[in-house]
């Protein structure tokens, strides 16, 4: 007995003290003295039995923590704070209002802090803002004080528990874009794994996942990140237009119709008779150009497609070639936005392309097997004609676009719809080196529109002599004609890009 009397009187001489001076320095708002005495105290189980001392500790450290100017020390002490009045509350606590204030002054802070950051953009910690506010609302509702400032508190989960959630995800993506600016694609994509290991379908990181594979030039990894997107979310019409351009490049290696249309901008004739014999399967055009080996015509064939391939070239109309999965990825992204431009632009290039092809074969055809070329002269232009399709949803969204007015200008005109090519770049046919040649000194503008079609003006001016001064403009792509005109004639004229 007389041992555990000098026992507990040893604790008080020691701990006590210590316990007293830590309230009283906090009192006093010397914070770091406070801590210092009870952290002191702590050594001893004898004080940390006390619920007062637990309730002194989450006091001291939630001031310090609200008068740090650190982030990142303010969470450590805020976590210490809520684990001290959770030790507290544990016990039967005569001091529930008390820690209910503090409660409610640390939710404010947190509150605060993780708007601030969000602001800033600092998403991580806003996010161990949000989850301290959390552990607070816990910590509130396990304390159980009829207080009006707890029930503010305990009110506020839902929204706390939203912003969480959001500053969670924001906080992943800015980890894994400050990784890949670093080239640290391996750490990036071990963060990826590790979080898909909680939520395998998770749109962003799925997306983040084929972008670095992409980067890497691992399209095979990547195309199973974006299939899996398009599963995921199979009505997102952007998930398989990037899908579409992945088998893309996936395909582009071993895509006879690569190799054909690059032999055409080559201009190579020899590589594209090689091409032929895998490109196109058609009996007649495969057949005729066997034909024309073994009957010593090799020249003629040779001949018609570098008169092909000139025409091609000088219609400065060469487009990327498409596989067959990058179209059908296209044409499904269509399916839930028809309006979505560069999934139509892709599809009347492809069509565009189809056109061309069928344009050569066409012109292999011998010249006595009339019913054939009629034949698949009409392919030809029902393609250009679909072609024309994709490019005027194109069109109708950005009726400025000079490049697809002549795109449409001219696909029309090779589908046999003369009509409708008038309708786009009407002069485009007129602005050329001859007609320019046309342009005399002293024409008046209504003759040099009879030329050249009706021109944009750009500039008028008079003078003190009652000199006017007018600068018209006629473009059709980078063919541009200027032509000044003084009290009504020409006297000036320019041109650039013939």
């Amino acid at each position: 007995m007389m041992v555990a009397l000098i026992m507990a009187t040893g604790w008080m001489a020691q701990a006590q003290p210590k316990v007293t001076s830590a309230y009283n320095a906090n009192k006093e708002g010397k914070f770091e003295d406070a801590k210092q005495y009870i952290d002191e105290a702590m050594t001893d189980p004898k004080a940390t039995e006390k619920e007062k001392f637990w309730r002194y500790r989450g006091d001291i450290y939630s001031n310090l923590a609200l008068n740090s100017s650190n982030n990142s020390e303010s969470i450590s002490l805020l976590k210490e704070s809520i684990t001290s009045y959770q030790k507290c509350v544990e016990k039967v606590t005569d001091y529930k209002d008390e820690i209910a204030s503090m409660i409610f002054k640390d939710f404010g802070y947190c509150e605060k802090k993780y708007i601030e950051l969000y602001d800033k953009k600092n998403y991580c910690e806003a996010k161990e803002f949000t989850l301290l506010s959390i552990s607070l609302i816990d910590l509130n509702d396990k304390l159980k004080s009829k207080s009006e400032m707890s029930q503010l508190v305990s009110g506020g989960r839902k929204s706390v528990e939203e912003n969480s959630q959001t500053f969670e995800n924001l906080c992943i993506s800015q980890r894994i874009n400050n990784l890949v600016a670093e080239n640290k694609h391996s750490e990036a994509l071990e963060i990826i794994n590790s979080e898909k290991s909680k939520a395998p379908n998770n749109v962003d990181l799925l997306s983040y996942e084929s972008d670095i594979y992409l980067s890497l030039g691992q399209y095979e990894n990547a195309s199973k990140s974006l299939e899996s997107l398009v599963k995921t979310s199979p009505t997102n019409p952007v998930f398989h237009y990037f899908l579409g351009n992945l088998y893309q490049k996936i395909d582009e290696a071993t895509n006879d119709a690569v190799s054909f249309l690059r032999s055409i901008n080559k201009g190579d004739s020899e590589l594209l008779l090689d091409s032929m014999a895998t490109k196109f399967d058609v009996k007649l055009v495969k057949g005729n150009a066997q034909y024309s080996y073994q009957s010593g015509d090799k020249n003629f064939v040779i001949s018609t497609l570098n008169n092909k391939i000139t025409d091609i070239k000088s219609q400065n109309l060469q487009f990327p070639i498409f596989s067959d999965r990058a179209t059908e990825e296209y044409k499904i992204a269509l399916s839930y936005d028809s309006l979505h431009y560069d999934a139509n632009y892709n599809l009347g290039a492809q069509f565009y392309n189809k056109a061309q092809e069928k344009s050569i074969a066409c012109n292999l055809i011998p010249p006595r097997e009339t019913a054939n070329f009629d034949a698949c002269k009409a392919e030809m232009k029902k393609l250009y004609l679909e072609s024309a399709k994709y490019f005027l949803v194109c069109y109708n969204k950005d009726q400025k676009d000079e490049a697809i007015k002549r795109i449409l200008k001219e696909t029309y005109l090779k589908g046999g719809d003369r009509e409708k090519s008038n309708l786009y770049l009407p002069n485009a046919d007129r602005i050329s080196k001859g007609n320019y040649d046309k342009i005399a000194i002293d024409m008046s503008l209504s003759q040099v529109e009879s030329i050249l079609g009706k021109g944009e003006r750009q500039a008028s001016s008079t003078a003190g002599n009652d000199t006017n001064s007018e600068v018209y403009m006629w473009k059709s792509g980078s063919k541009v004609i200027s032509i000044s005109f003084m009290n009504g004639k020409v006297a000036v004229k320019s041109q650039a890009g013939f």
